[in-house]
């Protein structure tokens, strides 16, 4: 039996809650004291994404505001912190204060594991938010990584018609191979006049206010990347063209099924 953690995130942490308890685990979970929690516990998990834009913890459920430097500062040399999309600023504030600090994300497993609720999410927004069906609409794939590849084939599996953007040639080998058009990223801006939903993958402004000029302005631009993201959060409305930031689709699409997902990385991190 192992002391765990809970401190915020959304609802995968609360059915992960439930996971642990059932494998008779001791979970403490937050409530307004910091110091008890980690005091308590051998393993923290936090949510996924570990923090918001502005390092505070990531508390969907509530308005709690605690900056992450707090949470890493408590920590005790044997303890262990897990959390999913951890910025790098804050990983290096660990390893220089000798606090162990772990990335869901990095397990290559969960990592593509969460990519089908994402790719998902992707999808039921680009029907919630258009009045057109996606069997008859063009859709471009920014990146070609573990949501992007599972975005574009489910998106053709639908029949929609789909360019997957690329900066490699390895990708657009892969791609082209599936049954995509694949397109170089240098190449963008003569395919997104063809298009009626952008969905990026990919981080570093790989949409610039240059590209927003060649977007229909009924088009819908969805950014499924994490920080620093690939679209500038200021060119929402830029020539009328609606921008959705989309994170943490996984816990708001398949919350259950991801937290099975969670358990058992974190068991195979702690050794559970």
């Amino acid at each position: 039996m192992k002391k765990f953690g809970i401190i915020g995130g959304d609802k995968r942490n609360i059915f992960l809650r439930e996971l642990l308890e059932d494998d008779f685990n001791k979970v403490e979970v937050f409530n307004n004291n910091l110091d008890a929690v980690v005091k308590n516990s051998d393993v923290i998990i936090a949510g996924t994404p570990f923090t918001t834009e502005e390092d505070f913890l990531f508390f969907p459920l509530t308005d709690t505001k605690i900056k992450a430097h707090e949470l890493i500062d408590l920590l005790r040399e044997e303890q262990i912190l897990i959390a999913g999309s951890i910025n790098a600023g804050l990983m290096s504030y660990a390893k220089e204060t000798g606090k162990n600090v772990v990335d869901l994300l990095n397990n290559e497993c969960f990592a593509l594991q969460s990519a089908v609720p994402t790719a998902e999410g992707a999808i039921k927004i680009a029907i919630e938010k258009t009045d057109y069906t996606l069997s008859t609409s063009t859709v471009m794939v920014i990146g070609f990584g573990r949501i992007g590849s599972v975005l574009a084939k489910m998106l053709q599996g639908m029949g929609a018609k789909v360019f997957v953007v690329v900066n490699n040639i390895v990708d657009f080998a892969k791609a082209q191979s599936l049954g995509h058009k694949a397109v170089m990223h240098k190449d963008i801006n003569d395919y997104l006049l063809k298009t009626d939903i952008v969905m990026n993958t990919a981080t570093n402004d790989v949409l610039t206010e240059k590209n927003f000029f060649y977007i229909d302005k009924d088009a819908l631009v969805i950014d499924l990347s994490s920080p620093p993201f690939g679209i500038d959060t200021r060119l929402n409305g830029l020539y009328g063209i609606q921008v959705i930031w989309a994170r943490a689709l996984p816990g708001k699409i398949a919350p259950r099924s991801v937290a099975y997902y969670m358990r058992d990385v974190i068991y195979e991190i702690v050794g559970g």
